[in-house]
C-alpha cells in the first residue's frame, strides 16, 4: 500500500464522506480542549467605555507595516514572500499579494515536521515558478535553521493560483498533509519498518514519545489486528500520533527505506 493509499484511509474521498471508521479517527486526533465557557456579567457603561479604551491603546502598535501577515520584500528579480500571521485568513494574505500585483490566494495549514516551511500544493503551471524558501526537510534536520514559512515569486508573475504552505501543527491538531513516518525529519526518520511485526513498530514508536493511534487492516477494512501481523506501511497524522496498515503476510524488510536517508 502507498503513502497516498494510505493517506485515503483516512481522508475524505469524491464520494459522500469519509467511511465511519475514517470519521471515528479524525474525531479522535482533531479534539482539541474545550475552552473555559464564557461568563457573563453586568458592565456599567462607564467600564465598558474603559475597557474599550485601554483595548484601543493595546492595538495602536500593532496598526501598519507591524500588524502586516504577510512579509514582502524584494530581492532582486522576486519577491521573498514570509508569513508573519500563521493563522490569518487567505482572504488577509490575498489583500497584501493583490496590492502589489500578484494574483495568488495562499493558505498555511498543518503538516508533519518535513514539510514545515514547504509548498504542500500547488496549480502544475506554478510548480518550479514559485519555489519555497525552505528545503524539505531543513527543519527537521537542523534545529540551527531559521525555518522561514516563506515562497519566493518571480516579480514579473501574471498567472492566478492558489498554493498552500506547511506549518506546525497546534496541539491536537490533525495534519491537513500526512507525512511517511520514516521519511527524513518525521517521527521514525531513516528507520525502515516495512516488514517489521506491528509489535516492533508500536514499541519503536513509543520509544519516541508516540503512540500508534490506529492500525488498518489492509486486507479486510475495520477488523482487527494482532501485534504479530507484518507493517506495510504508516504514516504521521498528528504530533505523536501515527497511523499504521499491516497484513498477515510477511513482507521484505527494509523495502521501504526513504530517499535522502
Amino acid at each position: 500500500m502507498s503513502l497516498d493509499e494510505l493517506v485515503r484511509a483516512i481522508a475524505p474521498d469524491s464520494g459522500p464522506g469519509m467511511t465511519p471508521g475514517a470519521d471515528e479517527l479524525m474525531r479522535e486526533i482533531t479534539a482539541l480542549p474545550r475552552t473555559a465557557p464564557r461568563r457573563t456579567r453586568r458592565r456599567t457603561w462607564a467600564a465598558l467605555a474603559a475597557a474599550l479604551a485601554a483595548l484601543v491603546t493595546w492595538m495602536l502598535p500593532l496598526t501598519g507595516p507591524a500588524a502586516a501577515a504577510l512579509d514582502i520584500e524584494r530581492d532582486g528579480d522576486f519577491y521573498v514572500v514570509t508569513v508573519r500571521n500563521l493563522f490569518a485568513e487567505p482572504q488577509v494574505y490575498m489583500r497584501q499579494l493583490r496590492a502589489i500585483g500578484l494574483h495568488v490566494q495562499l493558505e498555511v495549514a498543518p503538516a508533519s515536521p518535513r514539510r514545515v516551511g514547504t509548498i504542500l500544493q500547488v496549480d502544475r503551471e506554478t510548480h518550479n515558478v514559485i519555489t519555497a524558501v525552505q528545503e524539505p526537510g531543513a527543519c527537521a534536520r537542523d534545529l540551527l535553521i531559521k525555518c522561514a514559512i516563506a515562497v519566493r515569486i518571480p516579480v514579473t508573475y501574471a498567472g492566478r493560483t492558489m498554493l498552500i504552505l506547511g506549518r506546525a501543527a497546534r496541539p491536537g491538531e490533525s495534519y491537513l498533509f500526512p507525512g511517511a513516518v520514516v521519511g527524513p525529519g518525521e517521527l521514525l526518520g531513516c528507520t525502515p519498518i516495512r516488514g517489521e511485526t506491528v509489535r516492533t513498530v508500536r514499541a519503536l514508536v513509543e520509544g519516541r514519545g508516540a503512540q500508534v493511534s490506529r492500525v488498518i487492516n489492509i486486507r479486510a477494512r475495520g477488523a482487527a489486528v494482532p501485534d504479530d501481523w507484518y507493517v506495510d506501511s504508516a504514516i504521521l497524522v498528528a504530533d505523536h500520533k501515527v497511523l499504521v496498515g499491516a497484513v498477515p503476510e510477511p513482507l521484505p524488510k527494509g523495502s521501504d527505506f526513504p530517499n535522502g536517508c
